[in-house]
């Protein structure tokens, strides 16, 4: 009885086996690892995956996927292949990396396909390591023809570029055009440039470095480079390739750059205008972003607006370069070898090293000896703030007082008196504790700069510390973290002054009840703090309950307050309401009313006469209000209609003479003009009908698409 029970489980046991593709698989998830001693695999398969352990170094399970894709038959093939590979300095990590990505080069003739084309990539003085680490990372290059591919891109390459340094950049940095289609894409996009007039050197440019540009289809790239060309940059210039570069990202990374510069109170111009003056500022992550402007704006006391004017200093290297130049400077401004006034952020950053050293470092020494060590970073800069002071200005202020009130009143030093000074400094020396509890008080405790601290000191005046701690309490409690706080405090600082539990907590608390995460509601409280000195009653939830009523679920209000907080400070009686009340009379859905008030606030925002004069327009070009994109005609119309305005503005300002046609001509706006000739046209000889019917459809694709997710203000 017992035989047969285990004779019935292995005949169970081999049906679940027969019923999965690999019954290895089947078994070990129905019985358990230790049963699979029950089924077997095929030897081919066995000897697959012990060779890509045991030679290729994958893991098993690695090896057993790969082992799907490529059979073994023989190790003659394999080994040639990981010699050569080996030979050319991949190292075992690149080899299993490669492997896994693409395992049919195991199989490939080492000799006649792979080895010609090592050599040639060497011949032309791409390094073995530069090698084994970009084919590592996309080895379907090897894969490719040498002949009827990589030679002939290799040849438009080197006549573009014209020097095979020059191509091993591209190698380095576009390894992908290797596998783009030329003739398709990327040599018609080139004859668009040179049409323009771009000079060879920027053309090499945009291949070396932003290839990815350039390998679009060729409609999406004319429209790249007319978009370009619309925000006025000259292309001549290098600026034109950087400008590409960062527009064919308006993405994602665009968009969290925008949000990461609205955070240092930077407007829609400012950030245009950055830009206009250095593209690349829209390309940088938001960590980098927030990183610098936090040790530019609350350790240095810089101006947000006045980094806006020289963008070009988010590019450099916080560590390597931006935090021993300031360090330098801050302590020659304490020492008062240099002026604030007469300091540029091009001046401090910009300029290369041996400017630098020359004219803040060398000149300097002889006053300051430790001066080269703070450059080096082998000294802090508050503590040597703390240490100067002591050595100093303890023994001239009997002598001098004056110099000892001054020293302290330095941005610098007071940066370091706030965090080091009790320990070192007497109260007969420097009262300043004492004398404005405030100002030490928004330095040490909240975080801010002494210059942010001086001018949120004239905003309020703290009484007595209990309401400021416990409002600090508070927010951190709600993971603001401390950049938050800093930043939150300089935008509004009878904040710290308001009543944390009857004020701040039943507003933080509503906000969590509705569904937002607490990691959001600090970026928005951070962002637009006036939603915490807002009436709940009277302000927030009335506005809740109308945006409620809009978009049905909590879901779309908590997304809507992340796009566009603003409108829970916005009067809503005045002119959104009646704007909503009139497209719904109208018969627009919820989701095209939520589409409007989360991504098109700046239309709701109107006034109810030219909302209504916008919608007319639209109805007039034959959209449907019951569909969303009706919502994005809106968008293009309103778009369209400021950027008319501001040409004519400018126009007139240069007291130039030009025909609204002309002006109407430059921005786009046709549309109307022609629906009016068409419709006179007889019926057989009306052309573009299609045309206009795209448009009715999906009016965004006839200019730039519309943002849905960029956040209005």
């Amino acid at each position: 009885m017992a035989a047969f029970s285990i004779f019935k489980g292995v005949f169970r046991s081999a049906r679940v086996c027969r019923n999965y593709e690999h019954p290895v698989e089947g078994l070990a998830s129905q019985f358990g690892l230790h049963k699979q001693l029950f089924c077997t695999r095929p030897v081919q398969d066995d000897c697959t995956v012990s060779y890509l352990v045991r030679s290729c170094g994958l893991s098993p399970e690695s090896a057993t996927l790969v082992s799907h894709k490529v059979k073994l038959r023989s190790l003659e093939k394999p080994n040639s292949v990981l010699a050569l590979l080996k030979l050319y300095g991949f190292s075992d990590t690149q080899i299993s990396t490669l492997v896994c990505r693409h395992p049919y080069v195991l199989v490939a003739n080492a000799q006649k396909t792979l080895l010609p084309k090592l050599e040639f990539f060497s011949s032309i003085g791409i390094s073995r390591l530069d090698l084994a680490r970009t084919l590592t990372s996309n080895p379907v290059i090897l894969m490719r023809s040498l002949e009827n591919f990589i030679v002939p891109c290799y040849n438009f390459l080197k006549s573009v570029v014209v020097s095979d340094v020059k191509v091993v950049s591209a190698w380095k940095h576009s390894l992908w055009i290797f596998k783009a289609n030329l003739s398709k894409n990327v040599i018609p996009n080139t004859q668009i440039l040179r049409e323009l007039g771009m000079p060879e050197s920027c053309i090499a440019l945009l291949i070396t470095y932003y290839a990815h540009s350039v390998m679009g289809k060729p409609d999406l790239f004319s429209q790249l480079v007319g978009q370009v060309q619309q925000l006025g940059f000259d292309p001549h210039k290098s600026s034109f390739v950087q400008a590409m570069h960062a527009l064919s990202r308006k993405g994602t990374t665009w968009k969290r750059c925008q949000q990461a510069y609205r955070s240092w109170d930077w407007s829609d111009n400012d950030i245009l205008s950055a830009f206009k003056l250095f593209p690349l500022c829209m390309t940088k992550s938001e960590k980098k972003i927030m990183e610098t402007m936090d040790f530019l704006v609350n350790k240095m006391g810089w101006h947000s607006h006045k980094i806006a004017k020289y963008p070009h200093v988010l590019c450099y290297s916080l560590e390597k370069r931006i935090i021993p130049r300031c360090s330098v400077v801050k302590v020659l401004l304490l020492k008062g070898s240099i002026k604030e006034e007469n300091l540029s952020l091009a001046t401090v950053i910009k300029v290369p090293d041996k400017y630098f050293l020359s004219c803040f470092v060398t000149r300097y020494l002889d006053s300051v000896p430790e001066l080269l060590n703070v450059y080096h970073g082998k000294l802090e800069v508050d503590k040597w703030s703390v240490a100067l002071f002591y050595i100093f200005g303890k023994s001239l202020g009997s002598a001098h007082p004056m110099f000892s009130s001054l020293l302290y009143r330095h941005q610098a030093f007071a940066v370091a008196a706030s965090h080091f000074g009790r320990r070192f400094i007497s109260s007969s020396i420097i009262p300043a504790a004492q004398d404005d509890p405030t100002l030490s008080y928004l330095i040490s405790s909240c975080g801010l700069s002494p210059k942010a601290a001086t001018l949120a000191s004239h905003k309020v005046k703290l009484r007595s510390l209990e309401q400021p701690n416990s409002v600090l309490a508070l927010l951190r409690g709600y993971e603001f973290s401390d950049t938050q706080i800093a930043t939150l405090v300089r935008r509004r600082p009878k904040l710290i002054l308001v009543d944390a539990k009857k004020t701040l907590l039943p507003k933080l608390e509503f906000f969590s009840s509705i569904g937002m995460s607490r990691l959001d509601l600090a970026k928005i409280m951070t962002y637009n703090p006036n939603l915490l000195l807002r009436s709940l009653e009277n302000c927030l939830i009335p506005c809740y309950n109308f945006l409620k009523s809009v978009v049905i679920s909590d879901v779309k209000v908590v997304i809507i307050l992340k796009q566009n907080s603003w409108i829970f400070v916005e009067n809503l009686s005045k002119n959104v309401k009646p704007n909503i009340r009139l497209v719904t009379e109208l018969g627009m859905p919820h989701s095209a009313l939520a589409l409007l008030v989360a991504c098109f606030s700046k239309i709701v925002k109107r006034k109810p006469e030219f909302f209504s004069q916008l919608v007319r327009q639209v109805e007039e070009m034959g959209f449907n209000p019951g569909n969303v994109n009706f919502v994005q005609a809106m968008g293009e119309f309103f778009r369209e209609s400021l950027t008319v305005l501001f040409i004519m503005s400018c126009y007139i300002k240069l007291a130039l003479t030009i025909s609204c046609n002309s002006i109407l001509m430059a921005t786009g706006l046709r549309l109307v003009e022609e629906e009016t000739n068409m419709q006179q046209q007889p019926a057989s000889e009306r052309t573009g009908g299609s045309e206009r019917t795209s448009y009715a459809h999906f009016p965004c694709c006839f200019d730039r698409p519309v943002k849905p997710n960029c956040r209005s203000n």
